[in-house]
């Protein structure tokens, strides 16, 4: 499972403003011992000669709260004897592979290097602990081809009216995206909410909505309607690939024929090839997301239809990808929970926001 799972962390340090003697200051205490800016200082040369991070002011909060975080994983393993002695071997070994690899400056104190080590590796060593608690669920369903996309799921809330009519929902399930969502509503001078939220456990989220061809969901409250969208894009390029078809036909396709069962039964197809998406034009690209989305052109008297019919992904990447993605998702809610339990444990106390 180790070889498997590959952790990457953003390293993260800064500031806090409580006054604590002369230049120095108070950022946090974790069991009665007090960390001032002296050691993100010491940290932030570590980070920066070790690990070529360089400190940024734009992330200040993270930065404060990922140095916390580590303190905690370390006070944590620092009193599992078992672990600990873990630690201290390997921080040794990462030591010396430090030193013979990297020219260090003389800011840069062997204690200090060897104290941040064990930080990063306390870390590293709970949390991989902690995911062998879900490893049926990281190695299930390798072949699952949603995890090449990112996904968004976007809630429109509407007042309930007497003027909505089943024609106006009728036109609405007709509508292809968000977009000429928004735009309809507009020029029908309905008033919306939109709230956007990322998503990155599908369990949590019905699989009618994530696999379903259609594009909108509609529920009704007692006060309002909400208009449920998911919103998908490619995420991974590299190793997929699309079979496109192409037909040509004399007249539009209806609502019902507008997908790749049916075209594809037709004696006008003029292609159906498979192409690495890279080589693909930015037109195809940006709108050909989904098995059955299409576009069409017209030359002369005939109407072109192009449609995303199969999406093939090499199968070692898609199973990594598959596997990093359920990794970083739970990671960051056990680090989470880890972090509120232990903080409460160890009487943890931040002097920052």
């Amino acid at each position: 499972m180790k070889n498997l799972i590959k952790l990457s962390f953003i390293l993260l340090i800064c500031f806090s403003n409580l006054s604590f003697a002369n230049d120095n200051q108070i950022l946090f205490e974790i069991n009665n011992k007090i960390f001032s800016t002296f050691d993100f200082k010491t940290r932030i040369r570590y980070l920066n000669e070790v690990n070529g991070i360089e400190y940024s002011s734009d992330l200040e909060t993270d930065f404060r709260q990922d140095f916390f975080n580590t303190v905690i994983f370390y006070e944590y393993v620092k009193n599992d004897q078992k672990l600990n002695s873990i630690l201290n071997n390997e921080s040794k070994k990462i030591f010396e592979k430090i030193k013979n690899e990297i020219n260090l400056s003389d800011n840069l104190k062997e204690d200090a290097i060897i104290k941040n080590i064990k930080y990063d590796y306390a870390r590293k060593t709970v949390l991989e602990d902690l995911l062998e608690n879900y490893r049926d669920y990281i190695l299930s369903d390798p072949k699952d081809i949603n995890f090449i996309y990112n996904y968004k799921i976007n809630y429109l809330t509407l007042p309930i009216d007497d003027s909505f009519s089943k024609e106006i929902f009728s036109e609405i399930n007709n509508l292809k995206n968000l977009n000429e969502l928004k735009n309809y509503l507009t020029k029908k001078n309905i008033k919306f909410y939109l709230e956007k939220k990322d998503i990155s456990d599908f369990d949590k989220i019905s699989k009618k909505l994530i696999y379903s061809k259609k594009k909108f969901y509609i529920e009704q409250n007692t006060n309002f309607y909400k208009i449920i969208n998911i919103e998908k894009n490619l995420e991974y390029t590299e190793g997929v690939f699309y079979r496109i078809v192409h037909v040509e036909i004399n007249h539009k396709l209806s609502n019902k024929q507008e997908n790749c069962n049916y075209i594809q039964s037709l004696d006008e197809i003029k292609s159906s090839k498979e192409y690495e998406f890279y080589k693909l034009n930015d037109n195809i690209k940006s709108n050909l997301i989904s098995i059955d989305d299409f576009l069409i052109f017209k030359t002369e008297d005939k109407l072109n239809y192009i449609f995303l019919c199969s999406i093939r992904v090499n199968e070692d990447f898609l199973k990594q990808i598959n596997i990093n993605k359920k990794i970083n998702f739970i990671v960051k809610n056990i680090e989470l929970d880890f972090i509120n339990r232990y903080s409460k444990l160890y009487n943890a106390k931040k002097f920052f926001e």
